[in-house]
Parts: C-alpha cells; sequence; structure tokens
C-alpha cells in the first residue's frame, strides 16, 4: 500500500503537542487549526476530514462531536508508538476512510528488548500574554512518563504511559463580513467619497463600506490527562496476544469577550452615521474606505464562558494462534466510548439610554487595511464600552428571531454526546505456493451508537415593579475589563454569566421546540466480510508484489429524533411527534495494491481501489426543527415554513481512485518520491429544499 508513517523515534524527537501536528508533518497530510489555534483535525490529499477513516490499534474509534470526524488533540504525541496513514485502502483494513485511512498505534513491549524508561518534561510561552486574567497562564507546561519491560523469558510484554498537557491558547481575532457599494440600496450614510474609477456600468458609485464586523479576545485554558497501556503474551512462536487499553480526558474552559458592530444596524438602514477623516485604498477597479470616523455605530458586546470536558476509553482484545504451517486464525474483540459534556454561556449587553429606554449610538474612529495588518475600531468616547453605566444587558442587533426580542440577552446550552463502538472480528491466513503468497478472509462486525442532546436554554430579562426591563448588571457579575487594545478598544466590559444568573437578573427560559430539534439518536451494524490475496512474484525479472482485496460491507442504519408542532414556548406534549427511519445497503469494495522493485534502488507503486467515506452523523438524525404557518398575505399564507431536517435513509459517498508512485532510495535515510492520484467521486451528500406534506 502507498502510506506515510511517523515512527516512536521521531514522535519523541518533535515538539508536537498532539499526534494531529505530527500527522500534519507527513506528505498530502495537513492539520486544520481550530478556532483557539490548535491542530485538531487533519486532511488527507487535500479532502475535508470527515472524508477520511480513523483507527486506534487497527479498530474505529469514537468522535468526542456530533460527526465523525476524530479530534486528534486528544491523543498525545507521547503515548503514541506509530502512526500510518493509508493513502491507498488494503482488504482487510475496516473502517477505512475515502481520501484515506489513519491508524494510530501503541508500542509493543516484546518488540522492544530491554527496560525501558522514558521521562519528557517540556515547556511553552504564549506571546499573545495573558489577554483574561485568572483563566490560564501563558506558560504551559507537558509531562510524559513512559515504562517498557519484559518478564518470563521475554514472554510477557508489558508497556504503559502517562502524559499531561496543561497550556493555554490566547486569541487575538477580528473578522469582517463583507464590502460593498450600498447607496444602491437607499441605505442612509453621509461623508463617504465617490469610487474613484468607473464601476463595471460605468457609473461612479461610492466608495465601498464595510457592513459587519467583529473582534474577539480570550483566553483558554486546556488539560489533557492520557493513559496508554499495552500487555502482550506471547509463550511460543504459535500463540500471540495482546490486551491495549487507552484513556483520555480533555479539560477546557474558554472566557472571552465579543465587539459586534455594524455599519447601518440592519440592512433597512436603522442608523445614518456621517463619515469624516474619510481615507480610502485603491485596488484594481474598486475603491475602498478603509478608514473614517463615524459620528455613530451601533455596537453590541458579548462576553461568554465554555467548559467542556471530554472522555475517551478503549479497549481491545486481539489474539493470534497458528495451527499448522499452512493456517493461522485470529479473534479480536474492542469497546471503545466517547462522553462529552459541556456549558456554553453567553450575555449580550449594548449601550442603553435608562432615561429614554432605547439604544445608544457612539463614535468610533475604524481602520480596515485591506493589504494586511490589524483591523481597529476606537470609540472616541472614552471608556465607552467598559462603563457599566453605559452598556446595559440586552441585545442591540436583535440576534434572537424566537419569542420576545426585547428580553433577549443571551443562551446558555449544555450539550451532552455520547458515542459507543463494539466490534468484533475473525480471520483467519492460509499460505499458498504460486502466484498468490497467502490468503486472509474473515469477517468484522461493528456496533456503533451515538446519542446527541443539545440541552439549550435562553436567557430572558426580568422587569422591576414599573414593568420595565431590568438591564443593570449587578456589581457581582461585574469583572476586570477586556483589554483589547490591539483591536483599538481600550476596554471592554466582562460579565460573569453563571454569577448573572445566581443574582437573579436574568432568567432561563427553555424553548420546548428547540430541546427537542436537538435531541438525536443514530444506531448504526455494519457487517464487513472482507478477503486478500497476497501477490509475491516476478514480472520480466522485476519482483512483483502486492494484495488483491474485496469487502462487502452490508450496513443497517437506523435514527431517532423528534418533531414539536406547538408553540416555542410551552410544552405541549400533543404536539410532539417521534420521527424515525433508516435504511439498509451493502457496497463493494475491491482493491488492488502492486509494487515494483525497479534497478537503481527505484520502487514504483501502484493502487486502484473503490472507497466510501460514511456520511456525519449529525445529518442522519431523524428529527426536524420546528416548522410554523404563514401568516403574512399571500400565495403560501397556510403554508408551513421551511424546516431543517436530517435524512436517516443517507448513504456514504463513494468514489473510485487510481495512485501511482515512484520512489528513489539513497541508503537507509534518504529518498526522493513523486506521486499522482485520481478520485472520482460517484456522489456526495448535499443540502437540498424539498416540499413535504405535513399532514397527520
Amino acid at each position: 500500500s502507498i502510506v506515510e508513517v511517523v515512527s516512536a523515534e521521531e514522535l519523541g524527537k518533535l515538539p508536537d503537542a498532539s499526534i494531529a501536528e505530527a500527522l500534519s508533518r507527513l506528505p498530502g497530510v495537513v492539520g486544520q487549526r481550530g478556532p483557539d489555534g490548535r491542530v485538531n483535525v487533519i486532511s488527507i490529499r487535500g479532502l475535508s476530514p470527515e472524508f477520511s477513516g480513523s483507527l486506534l490499534n487497527g479498530r474505529e474509534v469514537v468522535s468526542s462531536n456530533d460527526a465523525r470526524t476524530v479530534e486528534y488533540d486528544q491523543f498525545p504525541s507521547e503515548l503514541i508508538g506509530a502512526a500510518v496513514v493509508y493513502k491507498t485502502p488494503d482488504g482487510t483494513l475496516i473502517g477505512q476512510g475515502l481520501s484515506g485511512t489513519v491508524d494510530l498505534r501503541a508500542r509493543r513491549p516484546l518488540d522492544t528488548r530491554g527496560r525501558q524508561i522514558s521521562v519528557n518534561l517540556r515547556g511553552e510561552k504564549n506571546s499573545n500574554g495573558n489577554l483574561v486574567p485568572d483563566v490560564a497562564s501563558p506558560l504551559g507546561k507537558r509531562f510524559s512518563l513512559s515504562y517498557i519491560d519484559q518478564f518470563a523469558d521475554n514472554t510477557i510484554g508489558i508497556a504503559a504511559g502517562f502524559a499531561r498537557l496543561d497550556v493555554s491558547t490566547q486569541v487575538k481575532q477580528t473578522e469582517l463580513v463583507m464590502y460593498g457599494d450600498f447607496s444602491p440600496y437607499g441605505l442612509p450614510v453621509s461623508g463617504n467619497v465617490a469610487s474613484l474609477k468607473p464601476m463595471a456600468s460605468g457609473a461612479i458609485g461610492q466608495s465601498m463600506l464595510p457592513m459587519f464586523w467583529t473582534a474577539t479576545s480570550s483566553t483558554k485554558s486546556n488539560t489533557r490527562d492520557g493513559l496508554m497501556a499495552v500487555i502482550e503474551y506471547k509463550p511460543n512462536k504459535d500463540l500471540h496476544s495482546q490486551l491495549d487499553l487507552y484513556y483520555s480526558k480533555f479539560d477546557t474552559h474558554e472566557v472571552g469577550g465579543k465587539f459586534l458592530s455594524s455599519m447601518f444596524a440592519t440592512w433597512g438602514g436603522g442608523v445614518a452615521p456621517h463619515l469624516s477623516d474619510v481615507g480610502t485604498t485603491q485596488l484594481g477597479q474598486n475603491t475602498f474606505t478603509t478608514s473614517a470616523t463615524a459620528d455613530k455605530m451601533p455596537v453590541t458586546t458579548g462576553n461568554f464562558d465554555t467548559k467542556r470536558s471530554d472522555s475517551i476509553a478503549a479497549l481491545g482484545w486481539n489474539t493470534e494462534l497458528k495451527l499448522d504451517d499452512n493456517w493461522k486464525v485470529a479473534g479480536d474483540v474492542s469497546f471503545s466510548r466517547s462522553v462529552r459534556d459541556e456549558t456554553y454561556n453567553e450575555v449580550y449587553a449594548a449601550p442603553y439610554d435608562s432615561a429614554t429606554q432605547n439604544w445608544t449610538y457612539g463614535a468610533f474612529k475604524w481602520n480596515v487595511p485591506v493589504t494586511g495588518g490589524a483591523q481597529t475600531w476606537s470609540p472616541v468616547q472614552s471608556n465607552y464600552l467598559a462603563n457599566p453605566a453605559i452598556v446595559k444587558l440586552g441585545d442591540q442587533a436583535g440576534f434572537d428571531f424566537v419569542g420576545d426580542q426585547n428580553a433577549y440577552t443571551g443562551a446558555i446550552r449544555n450539550p451532552h454526546i455520547k458515542d459507543e463502538i463494539k466490534s468484533l472480528r475473525l480471520s483467519a491466513t492460509r499460505k499458498l505456493d504460486g502466484f498468490f503468497s497467502n490468503f486472509v478472509g474473515g469477517l468484522n462486525y461493528t456496533k456503533r451508537d451515538k446519542d446527541v442532546s443539545k440541552n439549550e436554554s435562553r436567557l430572558l430579562m426580568r422587569k422591576d415593579a414599573s414593568g420595565n426591563y431590568i438591564r443593570d448588571v449587578p456589581a457581582a457579575a461585574l469583572g476586570t475589563s477586556f483589554n483589547m487594545a490591539w483591536a483599538g478598544i481600550p476596554g471592554l466590559i466582562r460579565i460573569d454569566v453563571p454569577a448573572l444568573v445566581s443574582q437573579g437578573t436574568v432568567t432561563q427560559q427553555v424553548l420546548f421546540a428547540q430541546k427537542v430539534d436537538n435531541d438525536s439518536g443514530v444506531h448504526e451494524k455494519v457487517l464487513t466480510l472482507f478477503g486478500k490475496l497476497n501477490i509475491d512474484t516476478e514480472l520480466a525479472a522485476v519482483p512483483i508484489r502486492g494484495n488483491l482485496g474485496l469487502q462487502a460491507i452490508k450496513t443497517k442504519q437506523n435514527s431517532t429524533g423528534w418533531e414539536y408542532r406547538g408553540n416555542n414556548a410551552t410544552p405541549d406534549i400533543t404536539q410532539l411527534f417521534a420521527r424515525t427511519g433508516g435504511a439498509e445497503y451493502t457496497d463493494y469494495l475491491p482493491s488492488l495494491n502492486l509494487v515494483a522493485d525497479l534497478p537503481s534502488s527505484w520502487i514504483a507503486r501502484f493502487g486502484l481501489a473503490k472507497t466510501l467515506a460514511r456520511p456525519n452523523i449529525v445529518d442522519m438524525r431523524a428529527g426536524t426543527s420546528t416548522p410554523t404557518v404563514m401568516k403574512d398575505p399571500g400565495p403560501d399564507q397556510g403554508k408551513w415554513s421551511t424546516a431543517y431536517s436530517g435524512n436517516p435513509e443517507l448513504e456514504p459517498w463513494r468514489a473510485t481512485s487510481i495512485d501511482l508512485s515512484f520512489e528513489k532510495y539513497f541508503g537507509k535515510r534518504s529518498y526522493v518520491s513523486m506521486a499522482v492520484f485520481q478520485k472520482n467521486l460517484q456522489n456526495y451528500v448535499y443540502s437540498e429544499l424539498s416540499a413535504r406534506d405535513n399532514s397527520m
């Protein structure tokens, strides 16, 4: 097969915090960084992470998100014996992906001679410093300890390792959603300058303005404890048994503040700013207003506090028995479970005039260099966004479109995700003479159950005795303001959401519709019959080796969910309907891998195969979001509005692939390789809008 490998020796020398960072050093493998800057998923050959398969010691492994993609930052690189990336499939490789398959392997103690003890201590410093005090230090540390030994005349081996990660991520992030010439839309703005060059129509419009932008500052603590243990038993050349255990617990806590603003507040032009000190930048035919002072801009501040705990446990037992010189049988049983619990708190506040009971708009000097560099938005009024006498609870941007917008000020989400995989594998190997050197065949049965509960509630402001919303943030819920001077904002109000709830300033409202819409379960039973013929021959005096394989995969899947048709805020069990669905289908996946040992230490590899990747679990849910009846006069009056649903009958992505590579080796440590591949996608998973009869 065409594979890339990172060995234990290499992993020990690399400063990578997780196995994902180590894998991203391989050719054709790219690590993708999450919002906090850490590499947690990988792409193989430029395809999305959801197209790849993930294995732990040759077995499918659970994921802690609501999809299938494994978050590799949960696997300490110090505990991995080797990481193998299969770019072409193998007939005996279970759980393979469409773009490739990653197999993380533990150390095998009987492959080592003598006792080994390894202690590793590393430190790091985040150059962004400590953006949010009392959450995490910019100084991080990693510690690992591993032990390998053999007993009873090298018939019993033990390997164990522990790794701890305690580091922080400090995030400075600005986002600008769009630039445009908004004058044709009638959006009120004055003081802007005309474009310097005519547009495609030949007219001279206004210089293009930014529409929406945000700035975020956050600190996140990351604490991960990982444990790997292997017991290997080989009393003679005929029997080999191995029991391996992996456990990790990853806890994070992120606290941050967000600045949200726009040029007009809404597309309807709710605010009519006047610009002065306008600066422009010309790029091609486009004139951009990249700096100005706006006399009034709408601003909403956001505070968020997220705690997340992920645990993964995996246990596997593999035994091989040689019956005679020609036959060998093997059995493998495994279990893995992932549990994720999270608490996400967010609250919004904005400048508000309590006397007039209206939102207020401040003056800002902003600068957006389109050629690169930090974007800044500096309030002209001193302490404008950090003063609790100015910034009051509420959502000036009107993000909530369900229920009472005037009362909405935030949300609390407590998602709970559990994923379990149980598998059994039986195989037999038979030696052959001639063109094929041996045959491997068997079956693998996998049962996967994934349940997702989002558990979301809204935060609503209470009313005082006069019937007015209580917008003042209590002192007990105020913290030291965020220093976002790097974005031009010297101070941004900091609100402790849990303290805000405990003070009784806000109340939680559980939307019955949202609760049932977001609860779902997906269950799969996959039976795989596999066979592989290994090739070892010569053609025109050129040694040829490889394998010819076939997998027959029968999948039975079903999903459960809910649909609610009652009032969003008032539970009505009579309007709650269970949704179920599923499908059965069979795939046949042939594969061919050939390797030719050419003269002058050249090696040519060829692969031809059919591959698949199962759809995201969240897309297979049976639940449907709550539809409403269209009330506005028109042709759609009385019809159901758009609802969003998964598809329990969804089948995998399927593709055929061709691979060809050439490798030239120079001694034992150096080589050069060239590769080309082609993948033809036969089908694709996509979203579409379709009419449905909602009568019962």
